[in-house]
């Protein structure tokens, strides 16, 4: 009888069997998943194969004496029972479209099909709910802009605007994808604040459906000279012959794209495909140099002036709360990936145990003391626990000096009984000498 193994690597013994088998079914062999799941003869032969990488089952295979046996049900199977058991109510499947009636027969339904790819959802009804949570009103037209926001620039502003004067609704997707330097939730919320000054725009999160085609897997193409335009069409024919009908959109708006040419390649496709479903696309030129990649260099660099140019407007004539919301942007995105590294300002550093072991598993770049002087008494604070614990360096001198004497003074940056409570276990002045003396 055969042997279904679960395991979140392949084991060398069987790897050399697991590659022919991708091979033969012609599949690329990928890195290695979350959860694969083999299914093995009772002399040890492969007979199916499966993986699961997050929301996505891939590198689904069958050896040719095993077809027609249920031993691609029985691989599928295990792998939705796995995603079930890691949170993950219905997993996508992209595919060759020739597959479609095999995996239908498994419970999965098409949600979008190009000449190249397919992609599919297990069960029913999730793209219809995830839709039904954005209302739009009556008025017409229904613009759209999809964008990572990584983080949001004053390019990102300008973009919207633009939208907002030439639309009755603009829909402003924010990407979820959380392997950006900004988390969404923080990314979205830049967004809405941004924009919060025009009332016909709302921004919600792309979601499970409103990805960056980037992510779509591609093993089963045979020609991977075509995988990037081929992931593009399938995510353009999706929002176009699903989303934006349900939406009422019409209009999609994008930005030039000089620098990068995966983007300026998507944004020809997008030119070329959408029409098709009744959806105009505006490109419009990029405002100045703006960028959020550049804006990420600077950060990195600790060039928190170069930063600010790109997100805060200071021309006369900005309304007061945009202002300010923009200033609170250049402290959010400096901070950002501080509290991604440092597990975020509600979770005191006092309760990671074992910080030496967290710091081996994890790297972490040097602070600036641009962003150290940005930083509110209170998450100053945590940074310096961070330093004492080993878990990160200062950059120079410079930020030495900007951790202890930037904004105001130590009585009123950090209270005593706060620090002896919550944090230290030390009264307060004793924590602020040993901080001292260790950062000498």
């Amino acid at each position: 009888m055969p042997d279904l193994l679960l395991c979140t690597a392949v084991s060398p013994g069987l790897q050399a069997a697991h590659a022919r088998l991708l091979t033969g079914a012609g599949l690329r062999l990928e890195e290695a998943g979350e959860c694969t799941a083999l299914l093995l003869a009772d002399d040890g032969a492969l007979l199916a194969c499966g993986t699961r990488s997050g929301k996505v089952l891939r590198q689904i295979a069958v050896s040719p004496e095993a077809e027609g046996g249920g031993a691609c049900a029985e691989v599928v199977s295990a792998l939705l029972q796995d995603a079930t058991a890691h949170g993950v109510p219905h997993p996508f499947l992209f595919t060759a479209p020739g597959k479609s009636g095999l995996f239908r027969s498994l419970g999965f339904t098409p949600l979008a099909q190009t000449a190249d790819m397919l992609m599919m959802e297990h069960g029913r009804g999730g793209l219809r709910r995830f839709l039904s949570g954005i209302p739009v009103g009556p008025e017409r037209p229904v613009g759209s802009i999809v964008c990572h926001a990584n983080p949001f620039t004053l390019g990102h502003r300008h973009l919207i605007a633009y939208a907002a004067a030439r639309c009755a609704q603009v829909l402003v997707f924010v990407l979820s994808d959380t392997d950006s330097l900004f988390p969404p939730e923080l990314r979205l919320r830049l967004v809405r604040e941004g924009t919060a000054d025009l009332p016909n725009v709302r921004a919600y999160p792309g979601g499970d459906y409103l990805i960056s085609p980037a992510t779509f897997p591609a093993y089963f193409l045979k020609d991977q000279a075509r995988a990037p335009a081929a992931k593009c069409d399938l995510d353009l024919t999706l929002f176009g012959s699903a989303i934006a009908p349900a939406l009422h959109i019409t209009e999609r708006f994008v930005g030039q794209e000089p620098t990068c040419a995966v983007t300026a390649q998507y944004n020809r496709r997008m030119q070329a495909i959408l029409p098709a479903y009744g959806i105009h696309v505006t490109e419009i030129p990029r405002l100045s140099a703006i960028s959020a990649t550049t804006v990420r260099a600077r950060l990195q660099e600790g060039d928190l002036a170069a930063v600010r140019a790109e997100t805060v407007d200071d021309a006369p004539g900005v309304q007061p709360h945009r202002r300010r919301a923009e200033r609170r942007f250049v402290q959010e995105i400096a901070l950002a990936p501080l509290l991604k590294l440092h597990a975020g300002v509600e979770r005191p550093f006092a309760r990671e145990h074992n910080a030496a072991r967290l710091h081996a598993k994890r790297r972490f770049r040097p602070l600036h003391a641009g962003e150290l002087a940005l930083l509110p008494g209170e998450q100053r604070f945590l940074l310096v626990l961070a330093v004492l614990s080993g878990r990160n360096e200062l950059h120079g001198i410079g930020a030495v000096h900007a951790l202890l004497h930037a904004g105001d003074r130590y009585d009123n940056v950090f209270h005593p009984h706060d620090i002896h409570s919550r944090h230290t276990g030390l009264p307060g002045i004793w924590f602020i000498d040993y901080m001292r003396k260790r950062l000498r």
